[in-house]
C-alpha cells in the first residue's frame, strides 16, 4: 500500500492599502479680531499594495503630501519562521511601545507640528 502526499504550491496574496488625513476646522469669526477662516486639508494621502508568496512578503506605498508625490515604503522580506526574517528597502522601524501599538502604516512615527500662515494652517 502506497501513500502518496502532495505539496500544495505556494499562493501568492495581494492586499490592497491606503489612507487619507483630513483635517478640518469651523471658526466663528464673529467673535475674533483676526483673519482665520474656516476650512478643510488633506495633509497626507497613501496608496499602495502589499504581498506574500510563501516565505517572501514586500509592499510598495506611495504618498501625495504638501503638493508632492513620493514613496514612502518599499521594501522586500524573507521570513526564516515565524520570528526571524531579514528586510531591505526603504522603510520606517517601529521601535518599543511603538511597535506594539502602532498598524501597518506607520503614523505614530510621523510627528509633526502646526505652523499658522494667512488663511492656511499647515503642519511642518
Amino acid at each position: 500500500m502506497a501513500t502518496v502526499v502532495c505539496a500544495q504550491e505556494p499562493e501568492l496574496k495581494v492586499k490592497p492599502s491606503g489612507r487619507i488625513l483630513f483635517d478640518a476646522a469651523y471658526i466663528n469669526s464673529s467673535h475674533q479680531e483676526d483673519e482665520l477662516k474656516s476650512g478643510v486639508g488633506i495633509p497626507d494621502m497613501r496608496v499602495g499594495v502589499g504581498f506574500t508568496y510563501d516565505k517572501w512578503k514586500g509592499k510598495i506605498d506611495m504618498g501625495y503630501a504638501y503638493g508632492k508625490v513620493n514613496m514612502k515604503d518599499v521594501w522586500l522580506q524573507y521570513n526564516f519562521d515565524k520570528q526571524n526574517f531579514v528586510r531591505g528597502g526603504y522603510f520606517i522601524h517601529q521601535y518599543g511601545y511603538q511597535s506594539a501599538v502602532q498598524g501597518d502604516d506607520g503614523g505614530a512615527s510621523e510627528q509633526c507640528r502646526v505652523q499658522q500662515r494667512p488663511n492656511d494652517w499647515s503642519y511642518v
